[in-house]
């Protein structure tokens, strides 16, 4: 176990290495007399101990870099925090000292020690091998303190990664870990390469038996344009996560009908594990069903596609990616059914800089023709040369679907990038590229004509598809 402040923790007296332990379970900062206090009340460490939690001791951690000082108090510097926390776990103290912990109240109004206390729990959760508490506690952890989150689960697991420790963990808690670190990150292209390949070697070589782990792992490898044991892991689950998986992947593979079903019926799935009749399929699966709905231009499907895209946007915050994509989905549909110009767009013309908003938003505008309009405003000058910048970043994080679609979609638009060039000859015969024909290209007078078309038998429709929704 190799950390440059081991040194200085070994050469403390028995009584000062027990504190340091004591600091290391505690993690959050902690007055100098409120640490005195809980060690008291635990009823574990005898007077001699706890006569040291004074100025000359809290001075000589602090000179050796063993605590961070702050107006909060005494907390462990988190560069050895969880050496010394694996060495608490095996202190006859540990299990009465993390009850009072765990016992103790928790709201501060600083943001930034209320994460030091989420991340705390988490902690003692994680080296008691409590799954049910630890996977609570991830979850609460990830969605209150996203921003923190992942630099928070890399100094607890990977800064000084322990494989042995790591390997010794639950399959649950080591998926768990694994699982967050990925979700976020892949959507906005992010290096995932040591998370995946951890993946890949604790749970890809067999087919695990949680199903939740295979779901994981099948929808890293989807992004990912790896199709490997999807279907054969996925056939016979009927849950929700494995019927929008399986129908993502009959959508990447171009099977469009067979997609819509699918989607369909996980959708009835959801509908029937929430009790709610408005729900829909969320994040970038939810945009894969709406892209299905709308390369078949079927009015009802239409329809099915604005209802779904509407409840999305109730339960989506505002600054996520798809939020705002949703939005311009909206209007490019609208658009091309004739029914409104770019010039009436709200979000149409707005330009986010996400990879995947950027990818879906070019194709939009190819499929309507408005792609000059974004392209030829001084502010978009860097439209499609912040996708050919994701295009290229994506393939070089392995990410083979996004790289794929994009180099073939600039090709298409005769962008002029070698790189880029170079990928969509690459990728000339791939399976992926038969999204940038998802729609023929519509003139303005047959979306005229297709507007009054649709005026005849909109309102059927929308009947049709309310009682499709509910069956």
């Amino acid at each position: 176990m190799k950390n440059k402040l081991l040194p200085f923790f070994n050469v403390l007296s028995k009584d000062e290495q027990s504190i340091m332990l004591a600091l290391a379970v505690i993690y959050a900062p902690i007055g100098q007399s409120s640490f005195a206090k809980l060690l008291e009340k635990s009823a574990c460490f005898d007077r001699q101990t706890l006569g040291l939690i004074n100025k000359p001791l809290r001075d000589k951690l602090q000179n050796s870099r063993l605590i961070i000082m702050s107006t909060d108090g005494w907390r462990c510097n988190e560069e050895i925090a969880e050496p010394l926390m694996r060495l608490a776990v095996d202190q006859p103290w540990f299990g009465k000292l993390t009850q009072q912990i765990i016992a103790e109240p928790n709201y501060f109004y600083s943001a930034k020690i209320n994460a030091y206390h989420a991340i705390k729990q988490l902690r003692i959760f994680l080296y008691q091998g409590n799954e049910t508490a630890f996977s609570a506690n991830i979850e609460r952890f990830y969605t209150d303190f996203r921003k923190s989150f992942t630099d928070s689960i890399n100094i607890i697991f990977f800064k000084h990664y322990d494989a042995a420790w790591f390997s010794s963990l639950s399959d649950q808690m080591r998926f768990q870990v694994l699982d967050y670190l990925l979700r976020d990150r892949r959507i906005d292209l992010i290096d995932t390469s040591e998370p995946y390949q951890l993946m890949e070697q604790f749970f890809g070589q067999e087919k695990p038996r949680n199903p939740i782990i295979v779901h994981g792992l099948i929808e890293e490898r989807l992004l990912r344009g790896n199709i490997k044991d999807a279907e054969q892991w996925l056939v016979g689950d009927y849950s929700f996560d494995a019927l929008k998986l399986l129908a993502t992947l009959r959508f990447l593979e171009n099977n469009n009908d067979e997609a819509i079903a699918l989607f369909e019926q996980s959708l009835k799935i959801l509908k029937k594990e929430t009790g709610k009749r408005n729900v829909s399929i969320e994040g970038i699966h939810g945009f894969f069903f709406n892209l299905a709905l709308l390369k078949t231009r079927s009015p009802q499907n239409i329809v099915l596609l604005k209802q779904q895209t509407q409840i999305t946007l109730k339960k989506s915050w505002q600054n996520e990616g798809f939020y705002i994509l949703n939005l311009i989905l909206l209007d490019a549909v609208d658009i091309y059914q004739g029914k409104s110009t770019s010039e009436q767009s709200e979000h149409l013309l707005r330009a986010n800089k996400l990879p995947y908003e950027r990818l879906f938003h070019v194709l939009l505008l190819y499929w309507i023709g408005e792609i000059d309009n974004i392209t030829k405003h001084p502010r978009n000058k860097d439209f499609l040369a912040d996708l050919a910048s994701f295009c290229l970043q994506a393939k070089d994080l392995g990410y083979e679907w996004y790289a794929a679609v994009s180099a073939l979609l600039l090709q298409r638009l005769n962008y002029k990038n070698q790189a880029c060039e170079k990928l969509a000859q690459q990728y000339s015969q791939s399976t992926f590229k038969d999204i940038i024909d998802l729609l023929p290209q519509v003139s303005a007078w047959q979306r005229a004509l297709d507007a009054l078309t649709q005026l005849t038998v909109e309102s059927d429709v929308t009947v049709q598809t309310e009682l499709r929704l509910i069956l």
